[in-house]
């Protein structure tokens, strides 16, 4: 989609524009656990639609719409839109960035983990059934023993 002039200068406005570096968006930001990303309304021109900022400085840069695809950041800055920083990728392309880079929350980090990292090692070093253990920990026995067999918490040596 081709946005008018006046639309473009408001964005980059919005933009603390470094000679080197992120280019860090000043602006609303998505609150969330999948937040942090800034946030650009486009107006009623267009709809009033809400945009990502950096997938909006992908497309006012490179003439495309990004999408299905996403658009990742070369930086690991969530708020930057430097078009240089920029790069189209599919989700999976995405989930292994964030693996690659520590991003992804496991066991005990995860928001809803019942057991710890400590509980972890007990479970697979004791000679307690699953059964006692699940009563013990306040979880089903299958957790138990997806856990004990390294199906699940595979971080855990």
């Amino acid at each position: 989609m081709t946005y008018n002039i006046d639309l473009q200068a408001r964005f980059w406005r919005k933009v603390d524009i470094s000679p080197e570096g992120c280019w860090n968006w000043n602006a609303a930001v998505l609150p969330g656990v999948n937040g942090g990303y800034g946030h650009f309304n486009l107006g009623k021109k267009y709809g009033s639609r809400v945009v990502r900022a950096n997938r909006f400085a992908y497309e006012l840069h490179n003439g495309v719409d990004p999408g299905e695809l996403c658009v990742l950041h070369d930086c690991d800055n969530r708020l930057c839109v430097n078009p240089r920083h920029l790069r189209l990728g599919t989700r999976a392309d995405n989930s292994a960035d964030a693996k690659k880079r520590n991003r992804t929350s496991v066991g005990e980090h995860r928001p809803l983990a019942k057991l710890t990292d400590d509980a972890i090692r007990y479970i697979r070093n004791t000679d307690l059934t699953n059964i006692e253990l699940a009563l013990l920990f306040r979880v089903t026995d299958s957790c138990i023993c997806m856990a004990r067999s390294g199906r699940t918490w595979k971080h855990i040596q």
